[in-house]
C-alpha cells in the first residue's frame, strides 16, 4: 500500500539571502523571493507578503504532486527539517539566473545581457548555464532607462549620404 502524502507533509524554509527573504520547497527545487522591508523593518504588510509566499509555495507542491501522481510517477518522501539543516554550511555562493533575476526585478533576459556585457559577473557551468556569485547581486545596480516605457523602440531615422 502506497502512503500518501498530502502538500503540507513537504517542509518550506525560510532564509535570508542578502537583501531578500527566499521561501523554498527543498523537495521540488523551487523558490520565490521576496525584498526585505526597507530599513529592515518588520510591518503588517510585509508580514502578509512573506504568508501569501508561503501559502503560494504549498500550493506549488501540491500542484507538484498531482503532476507526479497523474504521470504515475513515483512520489518523494517528505525531507525531514533536520536533514535539511544537517549540512551547516552557508548556501551556495552561486545563483542562476532566474533567481538573480527575480532579486533584481528585472527579465531573465536582462540577467543575461548584463552578463554577456560584462556589467555583471557570472561564471559558466560547462552545460553552459550562467551563474552569478551572490557578492556581485548585491553590489549590482541595473541601469533602467528614465522617462522611457519598457516597451520603447527608437523610431529616429539617421540620414544616408548618396
Amino acid at each position: 500500500m502506497r502512503i500518501r502524502h498530502h502538500a503540507l507533509d513537504f517542509p518550506i524554509t525560510l532564509r535570508r539571502e542578502l537583501k531578500y527573504i527566499e521561501v523554498s520547497s527543498p523537495d521540488f527545487h523551487f523558490s520565490f523571493v521576496e525584498a526585505l522591508p526597507s530599513r529592515g523593518q518588520i510591518n503588517p504588510k510585509y508580514v502578509s507578503k512573506i504568508a501569501e509566499l508561503i501559502a503560494k509555495a504549498w500550493l506549488k507542491n501540491q500542484e507538484q504532486l498531482k503532476r507526479l501522481e497523474n504521470a504515475g510517477r513515483k512520489l518523494p518522501e517528505p525531507s525531514k527539517v533536520s536533514e535539511i539543516y544537517k549540512d551547516k554550511k552557508k548556501s551556495p555562493a552561486y545563483i542562476s539566473v532566474p533567481k538573480a533575476a527575480k532579486m533584481l526585478k528585472i527579465s531573465e533576459m536582462s540577467v543575461r545581457r548584463a552578463c554577456d556585457s560584462g556589467l555583471l559577473r557570472c561564471h559558466y557551468t560547462a552545460g553552459g548555464h550562467r551563474k552569478i556569485l551572490r557578492k556581485d547581486i548585491e553590489g549590482y545596480e541595473p541601469r533602467r532607462q528614465k522617462g522611457r516605457p519598457a516597451n520603447h523602440v527608437n523610431t529616429e531615422t539617421t540620414p544616408v549620404k548618396d
